[in-house]
């Protein structure tokens, strides 16, 4: 087991700052497995989880599962694998989000999109763009990763413009299976802005 610590996080975010916000992840995959570690690492103290799939055999090369985790819900794979390796009490919730799901915003919370296809997070997406919020996503594929941060609670209409035509579902993209979706995070490519 590993001990979590945040000393040499602290010159990049103040401790102060980790125990006031909150991070909830929507899709515990890919992005969401390994965003959730890194965010407990870095020192953030509530994270929860959103997923209703289970780990099979073809998520454990680009996903932080292992081979005792398949066949698990992802909810409970990453409850085992925060709390066996970091203490770590990770929240979650088993739930699909879908058009008729509620989501009721909370302040000093970063709402992170990782779901695996455009269409899921244009839902997300037009369920919390009129909120006060930070929005978070993140694409991947094959070999490069390109992160998207929103800041709504400046309402900044250029930058939510410009983010919104990157969920265009009509423009030219390439569909990549599973297993072509996961890939080491080297490129960082900020498109929109935000400070807090």
């Amino acid at each position: 087991m590993t001990i979590i610590t945040n000393v040499k996080q602290k010159a990049l975010i103040s401790s102060d700052a980790l125990a006031k916000w909150k991070v909830k992840v929507f899709g515990i995959g890919s992005i969401g497995s390994n965003l959730i570690k890194q965010l407990a690492l870095v020192g953030f103290k509530d994270i929860t989880g959103f997923d209703y799939d289970t780990v099979e055999a073809e998520n454990i090369g680009s996903q932080e599962f292992r081979k005792e985790h398949i066949g698990l819900k992802k909810t409970v794979a990453i409850q085992k694998l925060m709390k066996n390796d970091f203490e770590y009490p990770v929240a979650v919730e088993d739930c699909k989000i879908d058009k008729e799901t509620i989501i009721l915003p909370e302040d000093y919370t970063i709402y992170f999109c990782a779901f695996d296809s455009l269409e899921a997070r244009n839902m997300l997406w037009d369920k919390l763009k009129d909120f006060p919020i930070i929005w978070g996503e993140s694409r991947i594929g094959r070999t490069a990763q390109r992160f998207y941060f929103v800041d709504l609670k400046k309402r900044e209409e250029e930058w939510i413009e410009q983010y919104q035509k990157t969920l265009d579902v009509n423009g030219p993209r390439t569909e990549l299976k599973c297993g072509e979706k996961g890939c080491y995070p080297a490129e960082y490519q900020p498109l929109c802005r935000s400070q807090s």
